[in-house]
Parts: structure tokens; C-alpha cells; sequence
């Protein structure tokens, strides 16, 4: 990382954001929440709306995705960039990039390194500018999202099939071998 970088990313950050003020946060005072999914709909709703514009200001200003390949809308320039723009980005009153983690710290580089050209050409660069919000899905086995792990009985009872757990099912809603 260069000094020129720095003062390149400073000018671009002064010229479309607020300075926080020095001494704006200090270590361990103010929240310490780290929950994704505390706020209601209507809130996040309008801290995404606030956040998407901000990420296209960024990805058009040529610092969205500084490390990405520029055939798919990245800048095509050092790998430590992003990081340390998103370092400087701290300094100043800008709305969240939380909505966005997941999708370009996790999805963007699984889809760079196995997705298809066309996959490539149509996601990444929305993933960085605002674009597309996206997430990954986990499974826990055993557990109730563990869909690969769903485990069910269920007796034909006449009329169609009927789960022990759950009730019955019509025939005509649900597939079965014969």
C-alpha cells in the first residue's frame, strides 16, 4: 500500500463524506450489540436504503472492489486495498456496510474462484455496488435447518399418507413411489 493510495482514498472520502469527529470512538464504550437480526424490517429497510446509494458512490468512485479482476468491475489493483480502504472509510460518518459482508467477503470470492463466466459477468460487480444484497445459507445437522438430515415417517392411511409428526397429506399434493 502506497502513501499515494492513502491520500487518493482521503480526497475521494472528504469529498463525499463527513469526518467523524477525533475521538468519536473509543474502545469499550458504546455499543456492543453484534447481532445481524435485531432491528425490525422497516428499520433495516431504511438503513439499506441509505447504505446502497453510498456503496454505488464508492464502487463509481473506483474503490467498491479495489482487488477485483476488472473484466468483472473490479478496480484490477492490489489485494491489501480493499482492506485498507475500508480501514480509512472508519474515519468518516458513512452509512453501514453490513448488509454487504456476506456477499463480498464470502459469496463474491466463491463465485470468482467456481462460477461460471456468465455467473460472474451478472453478479459480481452488483454484489459490490450496492446492487445485490445476498447471503449464505448454513445447515446444522440435526438440527431444524438441516434439510439433507430431515428425517420423517409416514403411513399410507387409505386416503393418502399420513406423517407421524405432522399430520396428513393428500395424495394429490404429495409425490410418492409406487
Amino acid at each position: 500500500m502506497t502513501d499515494r493510495f492513502l491520500a487518493e482514498a482521503r480526497a475521494f472520502l472528504d469529498a463525499h463524506a463527513e469526518r467523524r469527529p477525533p475521538g468519536d470512538a473509543k474502545w469499550g464504550i458504546g455499543d456492543d450489540s453484534v447481532a445481524l437480526f435485531e432491528q425490525s424490517a422497516a428499520a433495516e429497510r431504511v438503513e439499506l436504503d441509505a447504505s446502497r446509494p453510498w456503496r454505488r458512490t464508492v464502487y463509481d468512485g473506483g474503490y467498491g472492489w479495489l482487488s477485483g479482476p476488472r473484466e468483472y468491475g473490479g478496480a484490477g489493483r492490489g489485494p491489501g486495498l480493499d482492506e485498507a480502504f475500508r480501514r480509512l472509510e472508519t474515519e468518516y460518518v458513512v452509512p453501514s456496510r453490513g448488509f454487504f459482508g456476506i456477499a463480498r467477503h464470502m459469496l463474491a470470492p466463491a463465485l470468482l474462484e467456481h462460477g461460471t463466466e456468465t455467473l460472474k459477468r451478472r453478479y459480481l460487480a452488483s454484489l459490490h455496488n450496492g446492487g445485490l444484497v445476498a447471503c449464505q445459507l448454513f445447515s446444522e445437522p440435526g438440527a431444524g435447518s438441516d434439510l439433507a438430515g430431515a428425517r420423517t415417517i409416514a403411513r399410507r392411511d387409505g386416503h393418502g399418507w399420513r406423517d407421524a409428526d405432522r399430520g396428513r397429506y393428500r395424495r394429490d399434493h404429495v409425490e410418492h413411489p409406487r
